[in-house]
């Protein structure tokens, strides 16, 4: 079980530029945490005591908006961490995480962690860089998914959430919709189209996809630099 905790935490963006042996170090003070459907594995203002990264399972990340309705900020995939910034901002987690499917989740100590760091600057930079470049990650696909319309945005989600993983059962249609900023009834008549074209399956209000080129056609083709004069 250590080198399965090892091998999760080397595969997680944050800690991919690790050494075998400071993977070690982490994993001393990772504990597993194991979640049921739908159970909370923390809260909006909760005290960010850990750094979680998601083994196998499925969460969601939701917070309450001005309204007070629940909306859905993102999906989190295995291998993938959780609000790394609170490692450096010390400040409470600004989401809540749910589980969507049973779940395990690593959580790697946020005191051992910092002290870890404060000892190996190197470990330090590596692990700040790994942040940043989630930060950068996460504005462009925000700027993205903002130039989208519906269906682009759709078909956009499909294949991000099933890159690599389409045997893998994803997030439930109305989560979906509640991301994608759509109604549900936008959302069937959008994926009753794409299975029609063949693109994609669907069993049980889950999504899996079929023809991945078919759903990369919906989307638009990135600007190409013009020649130098």
């Amino acid at each position: 079980m250590a080198n399965d905790i090892i091998d999760i935490l080397g595969a997680s963006g944050v800690f991919e530029q690790c050494s075998a042996r400071d993977l070690n170090s982490v994993a001393a003070f990772t504990d597993e945490l194991s979640f049921a459907n739908r159970d909370c594995v923390f809260t909006r203002g909760d005290a960010s005591s850990a750094l979680y990264v998601l083994a196998d399972g499925l969460l969601k990340l939701t917070c309450e908006t001005r309204g007070g309705e629940v909306a859905v900020v993102d999906f989190v995939n295995p291998c993938e961490s959780l609000c790394e910034q609170t490692v450096f901002t010390q400040r409470p987690f600004p989401v809540s995480a749910h589980a969507l499917q049973p779940s395990r989740v690593l959580a790697v100590g946020m005191q051992p962690l910092l002290n870890l760091m404060h000892a190996q600057p190197a470990l330090a930079w590596k692990i700040a860089t790994r942040v940043s470049a989630r930060v950068d990650e996460l504005t462009d696909r925000l700027l993205r998914f903002a130039s989208l319309n519906a269906e682009q945005r759709t078909a956009a989600l499909l294949l991000e959430q099933f890159d690599n993983r389409e045997e893998r059962r994803g997030p439930k249609q109305t989560d979906m919709a509640n991301m994608l900023a759509i109604s549900p009834e936008t959302l069937c008549r959008l994926l009753a189209k794409f299975r029609r074209s063949g693109w994609i399956a669907n069993v049980d209000g889950h999504v899996s996809i079929v023809n991945r080129q078919g759903l990369h056609s919906v989307l638009p083709r990135p600007a190409t630099t013009p020649p130098p004069r």
